[in-house]
């Protein structure tokens, strides 16, 4: 009993060391600040509402989630544990004795922690920019287009505030810039996300269009203290699924670390999800034998991206919600298993 307890203290450990090293680097605040920023200006430059109100800032949300999710995922799991293994600090650690496989599952577990962070922020992000995107008001008088500028301005400040905190936390407590810059950016958009149910730019008060119409804004905030955030929450399953693809590719490039560079690891895990992204394309093109072999090999990455379900006010089904989580965690044993396979035969000494 005390050896598994023992075990369960060092798998932590090992998750939140690789945690705080991973939120740590570069690629991961610079990844977070990109998708935040570009998913949050899509209400700005909206011209079209693409048939629907909102579907364009959902789809851009969605896309750089997984734009900048991928290589987030990638660079941390290689930087984490190649850096590890290089530097003779694993070796440290493997001395204690911790088996490998649990050092290579708690790497995994830290790196995991990192994207669902990452993830939060990004659809945090994505759900603000759908509450503000532009929509058509009929007041039975006139019909006018609005939209919540004020939202917007607020979401692409929230960012620059938690760089302003992180920065006086620093100074004043010695807090890793990077890890409090890249916790606070999903914090002060969830302020935000709580804040905005308190004010509605879609009023069909007369003097409220009247003002919109005459381009003040800020007049038209209708201020109520019921908490009505508005907020396209069918969204979220959506997301959940891309969250659980950056885990598979996570569990991959933490894997392929094991043997591999930095820059080994990136093209091997690209080289996978473009794989997976033909896998429809192969499997259904001809009755080959190495078509099925190869649709068993090779995770399929369409079966993550499922923004279209969410035209016309639809939602993702709960059961494919949940038969995505058994597929992503039985990839991200196969991948880790794959990967302890590696490390046991790597002198790292």
């Amino acid at each position: 009993m005390r050896k598994w307890i023992a075990y369960g203290r060092a798998l932590l450990g090992t998750a939140r060391a690789a945690f705080l090293e991973a939120a740590q680097e570069p690629s991961a605040l610079l990844c977070a600040l990109a998708g935040v920023t570009l998913t949050t200006l899509v209400p700005v430059f909206q011209f079209h509402q693409m048939g629907e109100p909102g579907r364009l800032a959902r789809d851009g949300g969605l896309a750089c989630l997984l734009m900048f999710g991928l290589p987030l995922a990638i660079a941390c799991a290689s930087a984490t544990v190649h850096r590890e293994l290089t530097d003779g600090t694993a070796a440290v650690a493997l001395s204690k004795p911790l088996p490998r496989g649990l050092f290579l599952t708690g790497k995994f577990l830290g790196i995991a922690g990192v994207c669902a962070v990452f993830w939060w922020g990004v659809t945090a992000a994505l759900l603000l920019a759908e509450r503000a995107s532009e929509r058509t008001l009929d007041t039975g008088a006139q019909i006018l287009d609005v939209s919540d500028g004020r939202l917007s301005t607020l979401a692409l400040l929230a960012p620059v505030a938690a760089l302003c905190a992180a920065a006086v936390l620093n100074y004043l407590r010695r807090a890793r810039f990077g890890v409090a810059a890249f916790l606070g950016i999903p914090a002060a958009l969830t302020l935000l996300l709580l804040a905005c149910g308190f004010w509605d730019p879609q009023s069909a008060d007369g003097a409220c269009c009247a003002a919109h119409e005459t381009g003040g804004v800020g007049a038209c905030v209708n201020w109520h203290w019921a908490w009505e955030p508005r907020l396209a929450w069918r969204c979220v399953p959506v997301a959940l699924l891309l969250l659980f693809a950056l885990w598979m590719y996570a569990a991959f490039a933490t894997a392929m670390s094991a043997r591999f560079g930095g820059g080994g690891t990136l093209g091997l895990s690209f080289a996978l999800f473009a794989l997976g992204l033909c896998a429809d394309a192969v499997t259904q093109g001809g009755s080959a034998w190495w078509r099925p072999l190869f649709g068993a090999l090779v995770p399929n990455a369409q079966h993550f991206w499922m923004a279209d379900i969410l035209a016309r006010g639809g939602h993702l089904p709960a059961a494919y919600l949940f038969a995505g989580c058994a597929w992503t965690l039985g990839w991200c044993a196969v991948f880790l298993m794959a990967g302890t396979a590696l490390l046991n035969r790597r002198d790292v000494g």
